[in-house]
């Protein structure tokens, strides 16, 4: 049915197609041709694939769309815009619109007043569907027009033309270069109120910075047009406009350096990164705040907030203590990132290649000598920036730079040499004293906050079996507790002395001994202070002195037994009793999460020791313990004991109950502890309740409370949980397992590997994937996760995407999982794809990727992250020597570096592209030579030059191939290099290729590539490569620099390399805004004085400084002589001009208002064809000449129209016409008369001899009659 509505009969077809017919009759009413109009553009798909047939019925549409873009109707012209856009559906039609002058009048709609939007959106898409189609037949006219709309910055158009004209720019740049585009597309990019699309212009920019052949046309005044902001802040006082403009233009920059193209480009410009370090300089207090924020952003840094240190202090004493009781895993979990960092992966940060490029291009400016001198010039505000700055910067240094380069940058001479001379101002030596003071406190912090931040939750605690004897302080700190020296028994009992003690050492025991007796008088104060043996209300008690003495008896087994006997633990014990009902009721906030705490630690005090062991064993702690699991597993309110239901969600939302859990898990952390549990049977209730459908609130906190070091029970309560759990509880399993996997619990490869394996199979796409993710961040940083996997035989992984790919390609790195993926089919499968198209597309992939990782928005600033490079289907085959057998039986190794070999061998993009357009000229220059004669003599016999738009779409398909060619082989180059170059992240991968040369290869394109992103890809692969110590010996050799460490595949150029690598590639520039032939054409006209009065006036209103008297010239003479205005000839050569001169938006809707009354018939347009395309010949012809010659042949050509051969008897016959059609007597007395052709003017166009017949004089006497004779002598031969 659908085949059957979209097939029309070649009747229905012609039958639409004579719709077209009323249009061209001048007398169809204007509703009747606006309702056909509709008609036809609703059913455009009828007969459009007629107009691609039948070129005859191509020519009448385009006819009748031509004389109704004329009409003085918006909705007429709005209408035929519409129309042409539904008839544009390919560029072979697209290419008959220029030779038909229509483009002229698309630019009159294009540039209408504001009064009439919708004819100027149609236009617009007009243009928007052009470039798609065919960018390279595109006039010059909607080019200007689109830059001088893209200039006025309160037209409602600006942003869509400006878009529309990158989109051009990217697609034929010669054209957009020629007419000044590049130059208002670097403008825009800064300019504040295109905020939201200079992210746009500014990918265009760099589009052309990386590109060999399209960097010809941009000239670098443009590029310094996005840093002028920042030099003119040195010239002028700062003024609200200028700060914008400098906020844009630093925006502008942050978005360059993000790409190696922008990065060269800047380092290598005198006015590049130094101008913008100049800033620095500058007496402005928020310029320079603006500039060091511009650096944290570029180093991917977060900003630091003053004055909060005390304020982040006291949150993060809160948040420990929270964290410390297992209170909330949402908190946990959500900072999951800052608490168990995520692992380095063995895989390629680009990230850190990037930065150390970019660090080394600041320290060739002086960025950090700029930054002392702000240091010691500014405030304390400056000073705390730049300080935390300069140590962020030093910390990250010593992993991503070389140890010379380190040694540099650490020492800061000119800081230390500051802050130790006396000749200078005192408080300058002051502050640069106070800068080392803080670089000092700030790297000491780093080092703390690294070794703290691993212990601070109570997973960790439970993970690390040691923790507790490594944290705890065995000499009690008096200043905390109050009560004197603390020591240990093995410290006072110990008699292993020297034989001859000193005086000294013996006035030390007598002092501990009367500290030891002075420390039971303390004791047993505290206990009588604590309240814990006078009474069991809990309220009446000193918790803070019961958590003195906690710890006191934890390292003192004589006071433990005096709290054994005194009942101390007794009562203490009985309050975290849930049938006691005052642990379970203490509502829950910060600041009674300190309760929890007690109990944590008197559990695992009483565990730790036989004697508690026994005491807890027999309390009644655990028992009532499993009666509230029994009773919640039940559903029951209350059991026969009497006791109530206690895990009620309202009492684990509001109440400290939920943290039952966190004290049992803390008994999981010990073997005596483990077994109490199963014995007391809570361990088979938390297996009930785990299982139980419906209860995530309480899955949650079981989960999180348990260890899984020691027994296998907690490992299978987990496993539960993601078999039998809700979704929620199963994300929330496996997110669980990512913290226990960070923070390294024990056996982790050989029970969770398995469990996160059935975890693929779950129907449940969000839980199969998170599944994945851990497995992937596990498998490849572990090789004992990764051989469970693969024995595992995990199910397809395809299924996931990328994801599922990238976890294939690492199990294709073991001999086991080869074998594994061939059985599979898997292997052949993808060899075939990544042999002949997935080298590609790895690359494309990468691009994408790391474009969306640079992207200013999506990439947070908050630390060094991980840019990690995908496995590579080569790189990990290469990593088994079947896999290398592959390769050499195959011959791809062979191959690739041929390729590799040639293209060094190959000339510079630029200088090849010089030669071929030089050569090319020449060619055409001499054939022209030949046939322009024979064309000028053809030019009357036909109405349109078929041929040439045949070689228009001939050249059109040239062109896209070579683009495409172009772009493959600069595609593919880079291909084979990310191939080589996973290849040599193995000793054996590298092996194989050695006998190759790879280092010396890539070392060369990486400093003498032409082309930007194979320079940059050479610099990657290279630190890819210096993994090896064979090849870091190779890169010493070379004149390279990597850091100490081999995980950081960094390399750095230095010396003479490194001049190459920043040096930008030189080419000729070919945007030159210069000499072409037709501009030279338009420029001259022949006419009488008036009419070259007007045209001389047109051609200045492009001066700014006569703009306003030329404009009041010319409508006085519009006043003066109306019937000048009305000339085609005269219209047509002033819209030539506006396809070369850029004028002012303003200027261009004055000349369209000037000639708005201006009206073509046929035999004009082809008149005007005619001469187009002779005029395309003689500037062909005439590139050969000197100027004089072409002036000449310009003058001569000019006005030869068809049908004559004199071309004498031509020039005086243009000049008595002015290119005005005549037309006899009866045809001007019949009505309705000739379009143009009204009572005023109606003379213009009658012939010279019936004028004379008529009225027996000449133009010039008749004129000279009184006016009422000329009206009088009209009526009698009814010309009025």
């Amino acid at each position: 049915m659908n085949q059957e509505k979209i097939k029309y009969s070649e009747t229905e077809k012609l039958k639409c197609f004579r719709l077209f017919l009323p249009l061209r009759n001048e007398e169809t009413p204007l509703k009747k041709k606006i309702e056909i109009m509709n008609v036809i553009i609703n059913g455009t798909e009828i007969f459009v694939d007629l107009l691609q047939k039948k070129q005859e019925i191509l020519f009448d549409v385009l006819k009748t769309l031509r004389q109704l873009l004329q009409h003085k109707d918006s909705l007429v012209r709005t209408l035929s815009c519409r129309l042409i856009r539904k008839c544009s559906i390919s560029a072979e039609i697209l290419a008959h619109i220029e030779p038909f002058h229509m483009h002229f009048f698309i630019v009159r709609c294009l540039e209408q007043r504001s009064e009439f939007p919708l004819e100027r959106i149609e236009a617009l898409k007009i243009v928007y569907n052009w470039v798609q189609l065919s960018s390279e037949t595109l006039p010059r006219a909607i080019v200007q027009s689109l830059i001088a709309i893209s200039r006025h910055k309160i037209d409602p158009l600006r942003v869509s033309a400006l878009l529309t004209l990158t989109e051009i720019t990217l697609r034929n740049v010669e054209l957009i270069a020629k007419c000044g585009g590049i130059t208002i597309i670097c403008e825009c990019s800064i300019d504040p109120d295109l905020e939201h699309v200079q992210n746009v212009l500014l990918r265009c920019i760099l589009a052309l910075l990386n590109s060999p052949k399209k960097s010809q046309f941009i000239a670098e005044g443009d590029l310094n047009l996005i840093l002028s902001p920042f030099i003119s802040l040195f010239e002028q006082s700062i003024t609200k406009e200028s700060f914008l403009k400098f906020k844009a233009s630093k925006k502008a920059i942050e978005l360059l350096l993000r790409d190696w193209g922008g990065l060269i480009f800047l380092a290598k410009n005198p006015n590049g990164l130094k101008s913008f370090l100049s800033t620095l300089r500058l007496p402005s207090k928020k310029v320079k705040l603006f500039a060091i924020e511009m650096l944290y952003k570029l180093f991917f840094l977060e900003i630091p907030r003053k004055n909060s240190e005390q304020t982040k202090t006291r949150i993060a004493r809160y948040s420990s203590m929270k964290k410390d009781v297992g209170a909330s895993y949402k908190n946990i979990w959500g900072d999951i990132n800052s608490i168990f960092p995520l692992k380095r992966s063995p895989y390629h940060n680009l990230l850190e290649n990037y930065l150390a490029i970019l660090l080394v291009s600041f320290m060739d400016v002086g960025l950090f000598e700029a930054l002392v001198e702000v240091g010691k010039e500014s405030s304390t505000s400056l000073s705390f920036y730049v300080s935390h700055f300069l140590s962020e910067v030093l910390h990250n240094s010593r992993h991503i730079l070389s140890s010379r380069l380190c040694t540099i940058l650490q020492s800061l001479p000119s800081l230390f040499e500051i802050a130790a001379s006396f000749t200078d101002r005192p408080f300058i030596r002051v502050r640069a004293s106070r800068m080392l003071s803080e670089l000092d406190r700030f790297a000491r912090k780093k080092k703390k906050k690294s070794a703290k931040d691993f212990h601070i939750t109570l997973i960790v605690n439970s993970i690390k079996k040691n923790i507790k004897s490594k944290n705890v302080n065995k000499n009690i700190n008096s200043n905390k507790l109050g009560i004197g020296m603390g020591i240990d028994d093995n410290d006072y009992d110990n008699d292993d002395r020297e034989p001859y003690e000193t005086t000294s050492q013996i006035i030390k025991d007598m002092k501990i001994r009367n500290d030891q007796i002075l420390l039971d008088q303390e004791f047993d104060n505290k206990i009588k202070e604590c309240k814990v043996i006078s009474t069991e209300d809990h309220t009446k008690w000193n918790f803070h002195t019961i958590v003195e003495l906690v710890q006191i008896t934890e390292n003192n087994q004589k006071y433990f037994e005096n709290c054994l006997k005194n009942k101390f633990f007794k009562n203490l014990l009985n309050f975290f009793d849930p049938k006691s009902d005052q642990f379970c009721n203490i509502k829950r906030t910060i600041e009674s999460l300190s309760y929890v705490a007690i109990g944590v630690q008197l559990l695992r005090l009483l565990l730790s020791n036989p004697d508690g062991f026994e005491f807890l064993k027999n309390s009644t702690f655990c028992s009532s313990l499993n009666e509230a699991l029994i009773i919640e597993n039940d559903g029951t309110s209350s059991n026969k004991s009497g006791m109530k239901r206690l895990f009620t969600p309202t009492r684990m939302s509001k109440t400290l109950t939920k943290e039952y859990f966190t004290l049992i898990g803390s008994m999981t952390q010990y073997d005596n502890g483990m077994n109490l549990l199963l014995s007391k049977k809570i361990i088979h209730e938390l297996e009930r309740i785990v299982k139980t459908k419906g209860r995530s609130d309480l899955a949650l906190p079981i989960i999180i409370s348990l260890d899984y070091n020691k027994s296998s029970m907690t490992q299978d309560l987990l496993a539960d949980v993601l078999n039998y759990g809700s979704k929620l509880s199963r994300l929330q399993g496996i997110e669980h397992l990512k913290l226990l996997w960070r923070a390294g619990v024990n056996d982790f490869s050989t029970w969770a590997v398995e469990i996160l394996v059935k975890q693929l199979h779950d129907k449940d796409q969000d839980i199969a994937t998170a599944a994945l993710d851990l497995l992937d961040e596990c498998c490849i940083r572990s090789p004992k996760c990764f051989d469970t996997l693969v024995s595992c035989n995990p199910p397809d992984l395809e299924k996931f995407g990328m994801k599922g790919e990238k976890l294939l390609l690492c199990i294709l790195s073991t001999q086991k999982g080869l074998s594994y993926l061939k059985q599979n089919g898997y292997f052949d499968e993808k060899l075939k794809y990544w042999v002949n198209e997935g080298c590609l597309d790895y690359v494309k992939d990468l691009d994408i990727y790391l474009s969306a990782i640079f992207d200013k928005k999506s990439f947070p600033n908050k630390g060094l992250k991980q840019v990690t490079l995908r496995p590579h289907f080569f790189g990990e085959l290469a990593k088994t020597k079947q896999g290398i057998q592959i390769l050499h039986k195959r011959q791809l190794l062979i191959k690739w570096f041929k390729i590799l070999k040639n293209s060094i061998k190959k000339p510079n993009s630029a200088s090849t592209s010089k030669s071929t357009s030089t050569s090319t000229t020449t060619s055409t220059s001499t054939s022209t030579s030949s046939t322009s004669i024979k064309t000028k003599k053809k030019i009357n016999q036909i109405n349109i030059d078929n041929k040439k738009i045949e070689q228009i779409n001939i050249d059109k398909k040239k062109i896209d191939t070579n683009k495409k060619e172009e772009e493959i082989d600069n595609l593919q180059i880079r291909a084979i290099l990310w191939t080589i170059g996973n290849i040599s992240t193995s000793g054996l991968g590298y092996s194989a290729i050695e006998k190759y040369s790879p280092i010396e290869i890539i070392t060369e394109m990486a400093i003498n590539s032409n082309n930007l992103p194979i320079r940059a890809t050479s610099l990657y692969v290279l630190g890819l490569m210096s993994s090896l110590d064979q090849v870091r010996l190779k890169l010493d050799e070379l004149g390279w620099e990597y850091p100490k460490e081999k995980g950081r595949m960094i390399v750095i150029p230095m010396g003479e390399n490194k001049k190459k690598f920043f040096n930008f590639p030189k080419v000729k520039y070919l945007g030159s805004y210069a000499k072409h032939s037709e501009l030279n054409i338009t420029l001259n006209f022949i006419g009488n004085k008036v009419q070259q009065q007007i045209f001389n006036n047109i051609r200045d209103l492009g001066n700014r400084i006569t703009e306003e008297a030329t404009t009041k010239n010319l409508l006085k003479l519009k006043a003066e002589y109306p019937e000048y205005f009305l000339e085609p000839y005269l219209f047509y050569r002033t819209y030539r001009i506006l396809d070369f001169y850029r004028y002012r938006l303003n200027i261009r809707k004055l000349i369209h208002h000037l000639f708005k009354e201006v009206y073509f018939n046929e035999q004009i347009f082809q008149n005007f064809t005619n001469e187009s395309l002779v005029s395309k010949e003689t500037s062909k012809l005439n590139q050969k000449k000197s100027k004089k010659e072409k002036n000449e042949q310009d003058l001569s050509d000019l006005f030869i129209l068809p049908n004559q051969q004199d071309l004498n008897k031509q020039q005086k016959q243009e000049n008595e016409n002015n290119g005005i059609t005549l037309y006899s007597l009866e045809r001007l007395r019949s009505l309705p008369r000739p379009n143009g052709v009204n009572s005023r003017n109606i003379l213009h166009f009658l012939k010279l001899e019936d004028f004379q017949r008529a009225f027996g004089l000449t133009k010039e006497q008749f004129l000279k009659l009184p006016k009422w004779k000329q009206i009088h002598k009209r009526k009698e031969w009814g010309l009025n």
